[in-house]
């Protein structure tokens, strides 16, 4: 037992190493594209958008709502490179022949997934942080439930990005992926706007928000940085975020049978 344990980790954590040498391969062009993109963030949010009346108390909860976005297109890019594989390299039949169990290996790649999120990410989030710190206010920062919470969202994004890559056709993938999955997720949540606000302007569209997991994320992140008293609180959306993560483990288990072993 003990053997076999310590090989699947060998396999898994060279699987890791060896994503990791290859983001850092190209470490410089992704730094300089998200720095590029933070600066922009940063003087919409801290300059222009103050100037067209958004209120200083909303610029903080809405660029963490622009992080979210971030996540998002980082989410996509990196499930279609893995749908690609599947459709056209293949390299994955390499990886099914490593003398490793299947859930160490889609372990690999969650993991991997997760490092790259997090690497990306964290640019725009903390770059933002550190410029905007004249509107954004710390006094009620909670470092631990902030972490608990980008730790838990970027274990729902990996999850629910490759059970995408997994779970649909190609061509559906393409054409349908955004328009009928990834946009009612993204704008039918409270990243625009704190969920408090939009119950108080409507419970029945509270009432569907509280539906979307990307309203736990957006408000547990809302609430580590800036206190709960105005938002959901951290144990609240942590919970549900990662009830909603193993929805999406299963979701992904049943796509990888599906797709690899279709009989």
């Amino acid at each position: 037992m003990a053997s076999s344990l310590i090989s699947n980790l060998s396999v898994f954590t060279a699987l890791v190493r060896r994503d990791v040498k290859v983001l850092n391969k190209n470490i410089t062009t992704t730094l300089i594209d998200n720095i590029i993109q933070s600066s922009v963030f940063v003087i919409l949010f801290g300059y222009l958008w103050p100037l067209m009346g958004l209120a200083p108390q909303l610029v903080g909860p809405i660029y963490l709502g622009q992080v979210m976005m971030v996540m998002f297109d980082i989410g996509f890019t990196l499930s279609l490179s893995t749908m690609l594989d599947l459709n056209n390299n293949r390299f994955i039949d390499y990886h099914l022949t490593l003398p490793v169990p299947k859930k160490w290996l889609f372990a690999a790649y969650i993991t991997s997934f997760i490092i790259e999120c997090f690497l990306v990410s964290a640019v725009c989030f903390v770059l933002g942080l550190v410029i905007l710190t004249h509107i954004i206010p710390l006094d009620n920062l909670s470092i631990i439930g902030l972490s608990c919470m980008y730790v838990v969202s970027l274990i729902f994004c990996a999850l629910l990005f490759l059970t995408c890559s997994f779970s649909f056709s190609f061509d559906w993938f393409l054409d349908h992926l955004w328009p009928r999955l990834l946009s009612p997720l993204f704008c039918f949540s409270s990243i625009f706007l704190p969920w408090q606000q939009v119950n108080a302007f409507s419970p029945r569209i509270g009432t569907l928000f509280l539906l979307n997991p990307f309203t736990y994320i957006v408000e547990g992140l809302r609430a580590g940085l800036l206190g709960s008293s105005t938002f959901l609180t951290v144990p609240l959306c942590a919970t549900v975020t990662l009830v909603w993560s193993g929805v999406m483990a299963l979701l992904l288990s049943r796509g990888i049978k599906r797709q690899l072993d279709p009989n």
